[in-house]
Parts: C-alpha cells; sequence; structure tokens
C-alpha cells in the first residue's frame, strides 16, 4: 500500500512495496465485533485499521472503504473513525482470516 507520511484526511490509499513506513496499520481492537460462523471454521474478528501515522487517539484516521467507488484507485480512504451510535460503520471495519478467504 502507498499511504501518507503524514496523516492526511481523505488521502486516497494505493499500493506500497510491503513494510514500508506508508502501509503500517494498527488494529483497533477496542471497537472489533465478533462474528460467530458455523464450524469448522473460526469466529471473524472485525476491527477498524487506524493509520499508524496518526497522532490523534480520539479522532484517529482509519481505512476506509468507499462502497460507491467504481474505480479501486477512490475504493480506500483514510477517514476519521466514525462512533455513531455506539460503533463503527462495515465501511470502515476489516478482518483477517487464515487461509484467505473461505475454503469449502
Amino acid at each position: 500500500m502507498r499511504g501518507a507520511l503524514a496523516a492526511t484526511l481523505g488521502f486516497k490509499i494505493r499500493l506500497e512495496r510491503c513494510g514500508s513506513p506508508k502501509s503500517f496499520f494498527v488494529a483497533d481492537l477496542a471497537a472489533s465485533i465478533t462474528i460467530t460462523v458455523p464450524a469448522p471454521f473460526q469466529p471473524l474478528v472485525y476491527f477498524p485499521l487506524e493509520f499508524a501515522a496518526d497522532s490523534s487517539a480520539s479522532n484517529p484516521l482509519v481505512l476506509t472503504l468507499n462502497p460507491n467507488s467504481t474505480r479501486p484507485a477512490n475504493a480506500l480512504t483514510l477517514q476519521q473513525e466514525n462512533f455513531a451510535g455506539g460503533s463503527v460503520p462495515d465501511r470502515q471495519m476489516f478482518t483477517l482470516t487464515d487461509p484467505v478467504g473461505f475454503t469449502f
């Protein structure tokens, strides 16, 4: 991913070499939710991904999906984490699976 070196609201996320300081995101596990799925799969934990270069603790910038985008270049941006109604919207929630995706 290619990110901003400084936290910038609305910045468009692009591909960047792995390990680059522009590509570090931190999982906000305090805002996570867990979804149970049928056996043999493990429960899925969804969480916002905070941009590591952002120094704001009260309004961090997180990876945000634009569901209305028709172009991949506009799909992911940095936006302020939105706790409206006490939970984070699904467009700001991400998960990890092992293996990637479901295997049937």
